[in-house]
């Protein structure tokens, strides 16, 4: 008698054994027992014996019909072979520091392999023993866990997912690089601008949108190796379907800093458009190692006009690509709000600053914290007279465009005297103002004009 009991497949728990020998079975008659049973003998059954119990001791025995003689066979099933077990995953999701993440088997077993790739990965996965404090310096995206058992049998796997952090990095028009290096940045982010819609032609379309401008800012490293070269930052812009790409307000508000907030001379190579995404491109040279920052002041007016495919989950993204590399820390997101309803959700609040000690930001800490002097404040687009003044003093506005306004007294000492609101303030507009705060005579005092875009200061003196 010669047979064959082929080993079991992966997650197969019953083994079989077929008779090859002899080949023409007619003429006799078969019994196939558990080792020490006993039982009767009939037919071959088609397709041999199956259902068997695995790792078990058998005996096979042949019958001649004819002659009545016997021949026995002893065999041993296969064992099954070991399952894995399916991996449960957890995660430690990335944060804006390192833009990494980490992915966890709470269950690992020791005696099995584990692979991770992308989801979107099509590569063979690569398996291995599971790494001590799971897998790590992983990068936002859709991870797979695959398995297998100590025999080799694949699982199905698991997934999870590194969600991208929304990091600071979007501010309302106030916002200094002092503010952005030394202050709780989360309490003054920008997370979304609210958009007035209007129907145009069976159609939602942008009428408006406030606050006027936000900033734009993120911090680089610089290494010894790159300083006296040549840098480019592109600020990359994902645009929500419909909406349009914001717009920088102008060159001046283009900014590279080094030496904590100290402007350095950069310049604007192009604004481009790839695979439809935004860059605005800007080349300068370091001259010292160490953290950089950039800032854009982009003009929230210019998407006016936009036909947003939906007016729900709509958002933009903005970040740095360093000489070619994706600087994943430097990643933010600014939401667009449709509701009629949406306010203004940045609270400016310097509360939790910590201005560095022995430098030029600490002479000036307190003025900026009053909220009067910071890198993006311009001076000039109002007038006032009659200087000197006395009990009454105009404002006539030269901005070319239509805001509420906040206008602020100081003194020199930057403590703040009085403030006045108006509304719908325009080009050539103008608006008197009651003094009503006790004057010196012959005392310089500072107006500080905030529009929903900008902000403007002048000196005026009071009359003797």
């Amino acid at each position: 008698i010669e047979i064959n009991s082929p080993s079991l497949d992966c997650f197969a728990d019953e083994a079989s054994v077929i008779v090859t020998v002899p080949a023409d079975k007619s003429g006799y008659s078969f019994r196939l027992v558990k080792k020490g049973e006993s039982g009767t003998f009939g037919d071959y059954p088609d397709g041999g014996y199956v259902g068997l119990a695995p790792n078990t001791d058998y005996v096979i025995t042949i019958k001649n019909v004819s002659t009545e003689c016997t021949t026995d066979k002893e065999f041993k099933t296969a064992d099954v072979l070991s399952s894995p077990v399916e991996p449960i995953l957890d995660a430690v999701q990335p944060d804006c520091a390192t833009f990494e993440g980490t992915v966890l088997v709470t269950n690992a077993v020791q005696a099995q392999t584990y692979a991770i790739k992308l989801k979107s990965d099509q590569n063979e996965p690569v398996y291995a023993s599971y790494p001590i404090g799971g897998y790590t310096n992983l990068a936002p995206g859709i991870y797979v866990v695959l398995v297998k058992s100590a025999d080799g049998c694949s699982g199905s796997g698991a997934e999870i997912t590194l969600v991208e952090p929304n990091c600071a990095h979007l501010f309302p028009t106030q916002t200094a690089c002092s503010d952005y290096l030394y202050c709780e940045k989360d309490n003054f982010v920008q997370e979304y601008l609210c958009a007035t819609m209007k129907r145009v032609k069976g159609e939602n379309q942008v009428s408006n949108v406030i606050p006027g401008v936000f900033f734009y800012y993120g911090d680089f490293n610089v290494s010894q190796a790159m300083v006296g070269t040549q840098v480019e930052i592109k600020l990359e812009q994902t645009v929500p379907s419909g909406f349009k790409a914001f717009n920088y307000q102008n060159d001046s508000n283009v900014r590279v800093y080094e030496n904590g907030c100290d402007p350095i001379s950069s310049t604007i190579i192009s604004s481009t458009v790839t695979n439809g995404k935004y860059y605005l491109i800007v080349k300068f040279t370091p001259t010292m190692s160490g953290v950089h920052v950039f800032s854009v002041k982009y003009d929230s007016k210019s998407i006016i006009g936009s036909v947003p495919v939906s007016l729900d989950n709509n958002s933009y993204e903005f970040g740095m690509i360093i000489n070619g590399n994706k600087l994943g820390s430097s990643f933010g997101i600014l939401g667009i709000n449709t509701d009629k309803n949406c306010t203004d959700p940045a609270i400016f609040d310097r509360g939790q600053c910590s201005y560095p000690k022995s430098s030029t930001l600490e002479s000036s800490a307190s003025k900026i914290q009053e909220g009067l002097y910071s890198e993006n404040v311009i001076a000039g687009d109002f007038s006032a007279y009659p200087v000197p003044f006395r009990e009454t003093l105009n404002i006539q506005y030269a901005f070319d465009y239509t805001s509420d306004v906040r206008i602020q007294f100081f003194d020199l000492q930057g403590r703040l005297l009085r403030t006045y609101e108006v509304q719908d303030a325009h080009q050539g507009m103008i608006t008197t103002l009651n003094i009503d705060f006790a004057l010196r005579a012959s005392q310089i005092y500072i107006v500080k004009i905030t529009t929903d875009r900008d902000v403007f200061t002048k000196n005026i003196i009071s009359d003797k």
